[in-house]
């Protein structure tokens, strides 16, 4: 084995679990992280362990570790990511990169995008991670170890065929709601359009203040506009003095939009069908999806649909507090990697 990734419920006694991995593992790499929730061949499940493990006859492994998020630099992660590159190797096959983020640092932007910006052309995938919805405290394992305030970083090089994704099932409305009162740092949103946020975001969402709650989060999100493009910005809560907490970055002049559903199973359902035409019958999906997500497939009476979707097409991952693609930090969405059975042929 070249690595091995699992991800597992933080109910479990994480001291004697690591003992454990390190037992049976011994001196391969192993890259883990807790979680919301689990997938893999059984389903979506909780309070559970899934996990994959990456053959060293079709894939080259580099895995390294960060502790202290709140004080890193680009400068260490830049570094990180030439050794990353250097371990790998430029020989047969394409990379790709893995990033796992303590879910509740708050420092997933900085992060993933100066990783992605040090990795060049090696398309980046991530998440953060859970803690079953306590909210207390999450953890990144590597170096043998369960770590808080730690990232976790992998890049792959492989001969099979792969391809890396990111989607969502949200659309933007045309009302732009202008945050003018944010506090960058804890990711709280106290004024758009100059009126306090909570009861201005649930105007706009056709809601009354008194409505929102965290079922009318999942189905009615934020969403920022980034060159054409919509990324989610999930709400958490609203907070006592009337403002919105949020889970993605945010500042003072950012343009939201409030977001509607245009179909998660009929979106996931063509996400499989277009991963199967680049990489044929997937060995196995690579499926970061956040909480957010399952938590509206629970409320919409469609959990069911998207397990087995996940089941048939080998989707082993886990429920996230968040989601990084190519260097930028999003919520209720679902990234990856696909993963093909058969070797690309090409020049060393």
């Amino acid at each position: 084995m070249a690595l091995v990734l699992f991800f597992c419920s933080s109910r479990f006694e994480l001291d004697e679990l690591a003992t454990a991995i390190n037992h049976h593992f011994g001196d391969t790499p192993v890259i883990g992280c807790t979680t919301a929730g689990e997938i893999g061949p059984a389903g979506i499940c909780e309070g559970s362990l899934s996990g994959a493990s990456f053959s060293s006859a079709s894939f080259v492994a580099g895995s390294a570790h960060i502790d202290g998020l709140k004080a890193v630099v680009p400068e260490q992660i830049e570094a990180v990511a030439t050794e990353l590159r250097e371990q790998v190797g430029n020989g047969r096959g394409n990379s790709f990169a893995l990033l796992l983020t303590d879910g509740l640092s708050g420092r997933e932007e900085p992060i993933a995008h100066a990783f992605q910006a040090a990795l060049g052309d090696v398309p980046m995938v991530g998440a953060s991670a859970g803690d079953d919805q306590r909210l207390a405290a999450t953890h990144v394992f590597a170096d043998g170890a369960f770590r808080s305030d730690s990232a976790a970083f992998v890049v792959l090089r492989t001969s099979l065929p792969f391809k890396v994704f990111r989607s969502h099932h949200f659309a933007g409305g045309d009302e732009a709601l202008v945050v003018t009162e944010a506090d960058a740092e804890r990711r709280i949103v106290s004024e758009i359009n100059g009126l306090p946020a909570a009861a201005e975001y649930a105007r706009a969402a056709g809601l009354g203040t008194a409505d929102l709650n965290t079922t009318r989060f999942v189905r009615t999100p934020l969403v920022v506009r980034i060159r054409g493009n919509d990324y989610v910005r999930a709400v958490g809560r609203v907070n006592a003095d009337g403002s919105l907490q949020l889970f993605s970055a945010i500042e003072p002049g950012v343009v939201l939009r409030v977001a509607h559903s245009v179909g998660m199973t009929e979106i996931r359902r063509a996400l499989f069908e277009e991963l199967r035409q680049h990489v044929g019958e997937p060995s196995m999906v690579l499926g970061f999806d956040c909480l957010h997500c399952k938590l509206e497939a629970q409320v919409g009476e469609f959990h069911g649909a998207i397990e087995k979707l996940f089941m048939d097409n080998h989707v082993v991952g886990f429920s996230s507090y968040g989601e990084q693609f190519m260097g930028i930090h999003v919520n209720q969405t679902m990234t990856g990697v696909a993963i093909g059975k058969t070797e690309v042929k090409c020049d060393a």
